[in-house]
């Protein structure tokens, strides 16, 4: 499934976002230019249909970086899930579906896990 219509919307909000937390330092390890984004966020792990999900199913993740087609945040476990869902900014919050593409384990012992916008849900 690829983003289209208003999606596009969410993403520029992400970048007013990141420019005006004065996190916009390049980190440029994928195709499209990731930016870090050492911010705490909402993140709750789903299968494909993020619609069962209630407001205890989130919890605080230490994000690591972001870009206009994923993020990646750490966790203190390895994902069990195939999809997250994330709410990104302030109030109100945006909710973006992810699939996650890969988690690896770092030296202290959280998950590093890198996820791939699926659509937005608000």
């Amino acid at each position: 499934m690829s983003l289209q219509g208003n999606d596009t919307v969410v993403f520029e909000h992400l970048h007013y976002l990141l420019d005006e937390q004065g996190r916009a330092e390049s980190f440029e390890r994928r195709k499209l230019g990731r930016k870090s984004f050492q911010t705490i966020q909402l993140v709750a792990e789903c299968g494909e249909d993020p619609t069962r999900l209630a407001s205890a199913d989130f919890e605080k993740r230490e994000c690591f970086d972001i870009s206009s087609s994923g993020i990646a945040y750490f966790s203190p476990h390895q994902p069990t899930a195939s999809h997250i869902t994330v709410a990104i900014g302030t109030v109100p919050l945006r909710f973006i579906h992810a699939s996650i593409r890969h988690s690896k384990q770092v030296e202290d012992g959280r998950w590093l896990v890198g996820c791939q916008f699926v659509k937005k849900l608000n």
